[in-house]
């Protein structure tokens, strides 16, 4: 019962993470490449294969040493690196705004 609620934890973790990517992906896309080069906005995904894409070149994430850690502890420390990801794609969103109305 544990792994089942983990599993299905991380797969809707993993599914909402691509879906707020490929929306910060495609904004930002709409927003500077577009007009820059004069090409189509792209859809979610579009954006969402780009982000796969992309990833290809970058080196695999370090995964968190979780040696000695009980499952509470485990799951915060999972927990927040999630939510450190969404501020980061929230933070590349914001930025992007500011410099999208600022050039507007």
């Amino acid at each position: 019962m544990k792994w089942t609620i983990g599993i299905a934890a991380t797969l809707i973790a993993l599914l909402v993470g691509a879906v707020v990517r490929a929306y910060v992906i495609a904004q930002l896309w709409g927003w500077f490449v577009a007009p820059a080069f004069h090409v189509p906005e792209i859809s979610m995904s579009t954006a969402f294969g780009l982000s796969l894409f992309a990833g290809l070149f970058l080196p695999p994430p370090q995964t968190p040493d979780t040696t000695g850690m009980d499952t509470p502890e485990l799951i915060g420390k999972l927990v927040g690196l999630f939510l450190g990801q969404l501020l980061g794609y929230g933070f590349a969103l914001v930025l992007g705004g500011l410099a999208h109305n600022a050039a507007s």
